[in-house]
């Protein structure tokens, strides 16, 4: 088995985001970035109307630490927008987070 890469000491960058404060959530963070994509897709197929909303994948370096995650998030269109998705989504058993 091959050793993982150590993660990447440096700070990132800026982190790209769908949407201005307030109106983003976060519906999970993972290891690598196909099961945050399975994850977009999983949702997209059980909640139609989240395919509408910018998706982004980013890679995030924990503290401590330093370990890799990578956060898939959507824009809404109003911070209520963003608590009501949430809202439902946690009702459904689905993890969200409004984000700023």
């Amino acid at each position: 088995m091959a050793a993982r890469p150590a993660p990447v000491s440096r700070p990132w960058p800026k982190m790209p985001s769908p949407g201005p404060a307030g109106q983003v959530i976060q519906l999970g963070a993972f290891t690598t970035p196909t099961p945050a994509s399975n994850a977009y897709y999983a949702r997209v197929a059980r909640y139609k109307s989240l395919a509408s909303m910018p998706r982004v994948i980013v890679p995030v370096v924990t503290r401590p630490g330093g370990r890799v995650l990578y956060v898939l998030r959507l824009g809404t269109t109003s911070r209520q927008q963003s608590k009501t998705v949430c809202r439902n989504l946690r009702r459904s058993g689905d993890h969200c987070l409004v984000i700023g």
